[in-house]
């Protein structure tokens, strides 16, 4: 409604004029009871139409919802937005002032309260609503989550305000709340009826249902202000709900919520053929046994063990269109462990998917690429206008666009996209005490969630994913792990429901599982069900050499330019970023002025590839090392230096590695990217793939381990190149080192790679072959510093699980009785990698890369710990100057930041403190 609502009136969205946000640059409103219609049905066709109904009732114990429930549930939506009718919020369309409130606490309270029962409680129908719960606390909690729908629990500590109720003479609240209750009879009769109970509030469908009301919530809220000229009377509930109804479908529909029309257009199942663009493709066999897994009606985890190379990804791609046209999931979330994994994989999914659908004469469902930072869905970049708006330059047309692409806008929006890859980190906020956690999890149980390249070296990383596919696979949904070095003890921690101490065979016996190792378990996890494939038929025999140099960055620029100019593409993997930029330097000192092509480059400029760099040189990075490693490229000598940001899930080929030394089960990741398509193009003396692992030069590992102040987060730091701190248990470490030294008489090791791969991962990573390397060392004269390593294991590994169960979403308590830290879990998202500070400059800046060239860094990524000291816990502030100074040198731009009393550069180099 166009104008400003007049004192009488309750609106419930407003619009702002470009000048600002006064009361008095309102240009229109929206009212209370036309949006409390919009979200109810948008609700409705949500748990209706889409699959999101099923998981619920799976997560609620029951066969179905049926009509009855999912009235109730929108009945309660009716009334999600009720305390928006107290005057404090009211009053936010005409003045501030010391009364402006919020409208959540405020109608919690009243329930907590009691005293405006008669005036609030009743008109909603509260009195009715208990008759749909076996409890009172039940319906009690329901409100709370139902009143808690903006992305967090509310905490409705504190005194009531009682004014805020009172009739006065511009408006009644009282009245308003009796037009919600009317409108929830009037609307949703069928929830009024007996029978057909909710279930109670001890369990994960109340969490689910706040999830799935808060993304009717975001829909709804995306409807059309009312217009009285083309909408009629917004008094009249019958041509408000009509309206809604119509909007609700129209938008699912248009964001491919509604995945119907989709898995009809392939009713037939897609063949490897189909994924591969290869009609006469063969099924590998480990791809032949993952697609034959049976559809389990209740949801079921598949986890896939085969090496790099050997067709994972097509196997879950032909599994997701397997399990969407039997209507078994709504979509696909491809969940990879880095940005640059995301994004590569992106493309080939998103062209995989465009080719399936143009066989069947079918438009495709929207992909989406879920990396914060950046914004792509049908292969189509979007840029953002402002904090809420993208633009899509591509003919398709805008209002269309922006709502098939919707969920790759917002990051809080990302889950409930149709076909989805991403970083695994945005399914394990879907378990965390964070906002939007909910909203997250309940998009998430649409899709088939695949996790590519797990793995289990990080205690606290592992127990966050269980807890996602804890709550996925009890509402009936469906996994796939995929990993080429997942050792026993993983697999049966993922793979059989905890019921106690897990039996973990020893190596010898764990070794006989067989690899490939295809296992499939229904959600019961109750009966795993392996089965042990032939390889893919390529094998590759990698000789190991170690190479004690790891302190030596001249020594191995050396031995990676040697191999360059014999036409070898290098690729070296430290574990730490500084070791990474040290080699980088030293590899240009030792290059002549014209072998400058030997270096990885980006724009012309030599550069590392890691973590630290801005948005745009981050994809320009990608790129650049994508076509120096890439299958379609000829091979030439070349070299890149660069982190774990190349270990996994890349398509890149070298001829040689050289890597630091790191566990067992992350060195085949890196090995991976070594031969990796089998090729006969590596120059003469690579023909064969070599692996040089760099190790320190001492062999005694306890010199490491230090006592520091004596407390254990001060245990095992001093470990170089990682080890100790990037990889923390020095036992695996060991393990490793072991396999890769050569025996007496031998000059080195040879892995065969995928056979010897089930082998080298048990004796790298298997529990009792550590506890036999730890027992080993008891028996030394350095004990005491093995003792303590041990302790701090102990004392890291049992954090570790108690932090992630502090941080994950306790499904099994009331939603009432849940609140969120006050500081959204920064610790816990420090873990994830999530607790940067993301620095906006005050205009854009060239790149390094191209100091001439187009503005296009304005944000970077700090470390939250860079920016204070050690000890020090003060918060930092919200808002805090950033200064901005820029040279050039030969070889490229520098960008030098200061903030908060700390200097920063910014160049060809990545990101990294100065001083």
């Amino acid at each position: 409604m166009e104008g400003r609502p007049d004192t009488t009136q309750f609106w419930a969205k407003l619009e702002y004029g470009d000048d600002g946000r006064r009361a008095s640059d309102i240009t229109a409103w929206h009212p209370l009871l036309a949006h409390s219609a919009d979200v109810a049905a948008a609700l409705e066709v949500l748990l209706r139409d889409t699959i999101v109904g099923r998981r619920l009732a799976g997560l609620g114990g029951l066969v179905e919802l049926g009509p009855i429930r999912i009235a109730r549930l929108c009945a309660l939506a009716t009334i999600h937005d009720a305390g928006k009718a107290n005057h404090g919020f009211q009053d936010r369309a005409f003045k501030g002032g010391a009364r402006r409130k919020g409208h959540q606490k405020p109608i919690i309270q009243v329930g907590d309260d009691g005293g405006l029962s008669d005036r609030i409680w009743v008109p909603l129908e509260i009195g009715s609503m208990m008759r749909w719960f076996r409890e009172r606390i039940d319906l009690k909690s329901f409100l709370h989550t139902t009143w808690s729908h903006h992305g967090r629990p509310v905490k409705a500590k504190g005194g009531i305000s009682y004014a805020i109720w009172d009739d006065n003479n511009r408006r009644s609240p009282a009245e308003e709340i009796a037009r919600l209750g009317k409108a929830a009879l009037h609307w949703f009769p069928d929830a009024f009826q007996s029978g057909d109970l909710l279930p109670g509030a001890t369990g994960p469908f109340e969490h689910a249902f706040n999830g799935a009301l808060t993304l009717a919530d975001w829909i709804g809220s995306s409807f059309p202000f009312w217009n009285p000229d083309e909408d009629g009377d917004p008094n009249d509930l019958d041509a408000l709900i009509t309206r809604a109804r119509r909007l609700a479908e129209d938008r699912l529909q248009k964001r491919a919520l509604i995945a119907a029309p989709f898995q009809s257009a392939i009713a037939d199942r897609v063949p490897f053929g189909g994924v591969l663009d290869d009609p006469g493709w063969t099924p590998r066999p480990v791809q032949s046994v993952t697609a034959d897994r049976p559809i389990f009606e209740e949801g079921a985890l598949t986890i896939l063990e085969s090496d790099t190379g050997s067709g994972k990804t097509e196997a879950a791609l032909e599994r997701f269109f397997h399990l969407y046209e039997k209507g078994a999931v709504d979509g696909l979330y491809f969940a990879l462990p880095t940005r640059t994994a995301a994004r590569q994989i992106y493309n080939r999914v998103e062209r995989v998917v465009k080719r399936v659908f143009e066989v069947h004469d079918a438009d495709p469902p929207p992909v989406i690429q879920a990396v914060p930072g950046y914004i792509e869905a049908d292969g189509v970049k979007g840029v953002p206008i402002d904090r809420f708006d993208v633009q899509w330059h591509d003919d398709m047309e805008e209002d269309v666009a922006r709502e098939r692409r919707w969920a790759a806008e917002q990051p809080k929006q990302y889950l409930a996209g149709s076909v989805v890859i991403g970083t695994v980190d945005q399914a394990l906020l879907s378990a965390l005490q964070t906002r939007y956690a909910h909203a997250r999890g309940t998009a998430l149980l649409r899709h088939f969630l695949v996790v590519d390249e797990v793995h289990a070296s990080d205690m606290y990383m592992t127990q966050i994913l269980n807890a996602v596919l804890d709550h996925h696979l009890s509402a009936g949904g469906h996994a796939l792990l995929m990993s080429a070095t997942l050792g026993t003890a993983a697999r049966i921690a993922f793979s059989e429901q905890k019921t106690g101490r897990q039996h973990v065979p020893d190596v010898e016996e764990a070794m006989r599982a067989g690899y490939p190792l295809v296992t499939h378990v229904s959600a019961e996890r109750h009966t795993p069900d392996p089965q042990a494939t032939d390889p893919s038929g390529y094998r590759k025999a990698v000789e190991m050499q170690v190479a004690p140099v790891a302190g030596d960055p001249d020594a191995i620029a050396q031995r990676a330019i040697e191999a360059a100019r014999d036409g070898a593409r290098v690729l070296i993997i430290r574990n730490r970023v500084e070791d990474c930029i040290d080699v980088q330097k030293a590899v240009e000192a030792h290059l002549a002025p014209d072998e400058r092509d030997l270096l990885l480059q980006v724009h012309g400029t030599p550069a590392p590839h890691h973590s630290r760099f801005a948005k745009a040189d981050r994809s320009a990075l990608d790129d650049a090392i994508e076509t120096a490693f890439g299958k379609d490229e000829p091979i030439r000598g070349v070299i890149a230096v660069a982190t774990q940001t190349v270990q996994m899930s890349l398509d890149l080929s070298a001829s040689l590695m050289i890597t630091d030394l790191c566990p067992v089960d992350v060195l085949l990741q890196r090995i991976g990217r070594l031969h990796r398509h089998g090729r006969d193009e590596h120059p003469a003396g690579y023909d064969v793939p070599r692996c040089v692992v760099l190790t320190p030069e001492s062999r005694e590992m306890a010199e490491w381990i230090w006592e520091g102040r004596g407390d254990l987060q001060d245990m095992a730091i001093k470990g170089p190149h990682g080890l100790g701190t990037v990889y923390q248990d020095l036992r695996v470490i060991e393990a490793t080192w072991r396999l890769v030294e050569p025996g007496d008489g031998d000059e080195m090791v040879t892995w065969t790679i995928p056979d010897d791969n089930r082998k080298l991962v048990e004796r790298g990573t298997n529990p009792h072959v550590l506890d036999r390397i730890m027992d080993e060392n008891m028996g030394r004269e350095d004990a005491t510093a093995w003792q303590k390593h041990a302790d701090y294991l102990f004392g890291q590994n049992s954090a570790a699980k108690l932090s992630a169960k502090n941080v994950c979403l306790p499904y099994d308590r009331p939603f009432m009785n849940v609140t969120f830290p006050d500081d959204d879990i920064n610790a816990a998202k420090t873990r994830l990698g999530l607790d940067d500070v993301t620095v906006e400059l005050p205009e854009a800046v060239p790149s390094p890369f191209q100091p001439d060239g187009p503005a296009v860094v304005r944000r970077f990524s700090i470390p939250r710990y860079w920016l204070r000291d050690r000890d020090d816990d003060t918060p930092l502030p919200d808002d805090f100057d950033v200064t901005v100074e820029q040279d050039c040198d030969r070889t490229g731009g520098n960008i030098i930041l200061t903030l908060l009393g700390k200097s920063f550069l910014y160049s060809r180099l990545g990101f990294r403190k100065r001083g």
